[in-house]
């Protein structure tokens, strides 16, 4: 059932918020119908107002919208559920992810 596991880890000046954004939509572009994914966000989270963000390792604290808003996170999450019918199971170590 899980044959062609594959696995990537960011770290540091890897996951940068270009690079987590391109990757995400990476995946959904190269998943199969149906696949099971997991996604691990570890990190620092910061909410402004009614926005959530994900800290990214070129963010800056003293702007949250230099990282990535939990609602363009959901959004690829979506494609993957809605569009690519995959099962999906996402972690978020960070602040503020009760707000994903």
């Amino acid at each position: 059932m899980y044959s062609g596991i594959s696995s990537q880890l960011f770290v540091e000046e890897q996951a940068t918020r270009n690079d987590v954004m391109r990757n995400l939509r990476g995946l959904v572009a190269t998943v199969d119908q149906g696949d099971a994914v997991m996604l691990y966000f570890s990190g620092h989270g910061i909410k402004d107002g009614e926005e959530t963000f994900y800290m990214t390792y070129d963010s800056s604290a003293e702007d949250c919208f230099t990282g990535v808003n939990f609602s363009d996170i959901r959004t690829q999450i979506r494609k993957l559920t809605e569009e690519k019918k995959c099962h999906v199971l996402l972690f978020i170590d960070a602040c503020h992810s009760g707000a994903m």
